[in-house]
Parts: C-alpha cells; sequence; structure tokens
C-alpha cells in the first residue's frame, strides 16, 4: 500500500455537503457526486476534492461534501459552505483505478491493514479524497485518500 506522510497547513475548502450514513453511504455519496454534475450552476466551481467531516454524534453519521479549496474561486455560491481545516499531519494515500471502486476499496484496505498495523492513529475530524485530472473510469486513473494522523 503505497502512502506519504505529510504536513499541512490549515486551509479553507468550499464545498456543497450533505450528511450521510455510513450503512449506506457506499451507495449514495456515488449518485450524490451524480446529482452535483446534473446541477449546472455547480458546474462553475471546481470538483476535485471530497472532504468527510466526523460528527460528534454517538450516530453513525457524517458531512461529506464536493468541491475545492476556497481560494480557487470567489464568493461562497448559493448551495455551498465553507469548512475550516485544521493544520494536520496527514497520511496520503494513492489509488489506481476507476471510481468509484478504487477509493472505496482502498478505504478498506486502510481501515482493515494500515490503521491496525501502523505507527500512526486517525485523528477523528476531517478526512479528504483529491481526485486528480484524468479520466475517472479508467483503470489507471489516480486519486488519494488524505487522513489527519498523529503518531502513538
Amino acid at each position: 500500500m503505497e502512502y506519504k506522510i505529510e504536513k499541512w497547513e490549515a486551509m479553507d475548502l468550499l464545498v456543497h455537503a450533505r450528511d450521510f450514513h455510513t450503512e449506506t453511504s457506499e451507495a449514495e455519496i456515488p449518485k450524490f457526486w451524480d446529482e452535483y454534475y446534473a446541477n449546472d450552476a455547480y458546474k462553475k466551481i471546481p470538483a476535485y476534492l471530497a472532504v468527510c467531516a466526523q460528527k460528534k454524534t454517538d450516530k453513525n453519521e457524517f458531512r461529506y461534501g464536493i468541491g475545492c479549496k476556497a481560494s480557487d474561486v470567489e464568493g461562497v455560491p448559493e448551495g455551498f459552505e465553507i469548512l475550516h481545516i485544521p493544520e494536520y499531519t496527514w497520511a496520503v494515500f494513492m489509488c489506481v483505478g476507476p471510481m468509484p471502486n478504487a477509493i472505496q476499496d482502498m478505504w478498506e484496505r486502510i481501515n482493515k491493514e494500515w490503521l491496525p498495523t501502523a505507527e500512526y492513529e486517525m485523528i477523528p475530524d476531517y478526512d479528504i479524497e483529491n481526485y486528480l485530472p484524468g479520466d475517472p473510469t479508467s483503470q489507471d486513473y489516480v486519486s488519494e485518500i488524505c487522513i489527519p494522523v498523529k503518531k502513538m
């Protein structure tokens, strides 16, 4: 599993977000992306990042947003919000393959293989998916999963 550890400064992300339940998110998030691309108003906002914000409740839910760095656009369009992401150390995992399977498979590997044996633990706050330029249906498409971590 290919990954790197990086220190990132705090950043603001501009996202169109919705709450999801962990039990249904694998099926519902791809539909959310389809809805995003079907909305002509949203086509003005680059959609190369997705961010999960863990809810501070006992429910199995999280807030998931699609968008970009806030510095990429001017203002906050209707239907969008700014998320402030604190400065963290991040574990950045490379995913290769068509979406959404490649990203979903890598999440499973991170949770089942990497986290149980890593010298890092995940900080339960935000995680980011970075969708790089290219054809997301291609077998060699590259994306990244970025999770905030701290040394154990």
